[in-house]
């Protein structure tokens, strides 16, 4: 059975995945009614993160550190195994108040607790030490999973990411214009794409120093990341030009964002900036599309 689990733990680098993956399979180890993993510290307390057999309400509920069996995890560090769970736990979570038994174990990566596995039963059940071994090892293997699926995402992030200023890079934007192209395509909602291009970038360089030029364009991207709705993405394109896409938004709407963004840099005394404004029609692609706004900044 151990095979089994560690072979369906390794399909997946998708943290979310390996987590529902553990959550389903320790269930069935060891019987259990319901299974939840946490995701938390002893500081925070934990978050109600994938489960097995659950409530739809249970997803995303807080544990603090100490409640119940998962909080009990938390804050200790160590198993925590009960059958009598309303007298040995704390917290009134109305999805957790069925349980009579209970056991939870912690789950620990990078040298650092990370949450708790536990699972429990609606009605008392010894619980044995081969149950603690069996969870404290599903916990341990699927441990080596989420630091795998963590890592991965870290190097995917990376991938993504301009390292100065933590916007998206050039081949990220690429593809997000191309996923929203399709979007807009397909639901027939506007799409606009700004570019902006620092003014005298190429002076502050030159006269206060390279150091001084990269913290310049790590003020702008704070700026950008300010005006901007939570849909809407933020790229740094290179050198000293970033772009804007601004999904569900026209041309008239992308100016008036587009003019908000160079008010903001000349109050923030980021400098001023060129802009190009373009919508996105049909048969345009993502390249046509910078084409469009690129010209529009040379007008």
């Amino acid at each position: 059975r151990r095979v089994l689990f560690r072979s369906a733990l390794n399909m997946s680098l998708d943290l979310p995945e390996v987590l529902r993956t553990l959550a389903r399979e320790a269930a069935l180890a060891l019987n259990a009614d319901i299974t939840g993993v946490y995701l938390g510290n002893a500081r925070d307390g934990g978050v109600a993160t994938a489960g097995h057999n659950v409530a739809p309400e249970w997803h995303g509920i807080v544990l603090a550190p100490g409640e119940g069996a998962a909080g009990q995890v938390l804050l200790t560090g160590r198993t925590f195994v009960t059958n009598d769970y309303r007298s040995d736990t704390t917290g009134e979570q109305p999805t957790l108040s069925g349980f009579r038994t209970a056991l939870a174990v912690p789950m620990a990566w990078n040298d650092e607790l990370k949450g708790a596995l536990s699972v429990g039963w609606t009605s008392m059940r010894r619980v044995e030490e081969e149950d603690r071994r069996t969870l404290e090892a599903i916990a341990d293997l699927a441990s080596v999973a989420c630091h795998n699926a963590e890592s991965y995402e870290h190097v995917q992030q990376a991938a993504r990411t301009d390292a100065l200023t933590g916007l998206l890079n050039h081949g990220a934007m690429q593809v997000r214009v191309r996923e929203e192209i399709a979007r807009a395509r397909r639901d027939g909602t506007p799409l606009s794409y700004v570019i902006i291009d620092l003014d005298d970038f190429k002076r502050v360089n030159d006269v206060r120093g390279h150091q001084a030029g990269d913290e310049l364009l790590r003020q702008v991207a704070g700026v950008l990341q300010a005006e901007l709705r939570p849909y809407d993405q933020v790229a740094r394109y290179g050198g000293d030009e970033f772009v804007l896409l601004l999904p569900g938004s026209d041309e008239a709407t992308a100016r008036q964002v587009a003019e908000r963004v160079r008010d903001a840099m000349a109050a923030s005394m980021v400098g001023n900036c060129s802009l190009g404004v373009a919508q996105w029609h049909e048969p345009l692609d993502a390249d046509a599309l910078l084409e469009h706004a690129d010209r529009a900044l040379l007008l």
